[in-house]
């Protein structure tokens, strides 16, 4: 999936055993991480509209 020019899009990866790693996708050289829980309280944050 793209994004078109004007969103803000963010890429992740996750793995089985590891943190979860997500990127800006117009700056893909800052990665940052998260463990599964903290990523789990930003999706539920976000889907409840706490950042609008």
């Amino acid at each position: 999936m793209q994004c078109a020019p004007q969103d803000d899009c963010v890429e992740v990866a996750a793995s089985a055993s590891g943190p979860i790693l997500y990127r800006e996708s117009d700056h893909p050289g800052g990665v940052a991480q998260a463990t599964g829980h903290a990523w789990t309280a930003f999706l539920r944050a976000v889907k409840s509209s706490a950042y609008e």
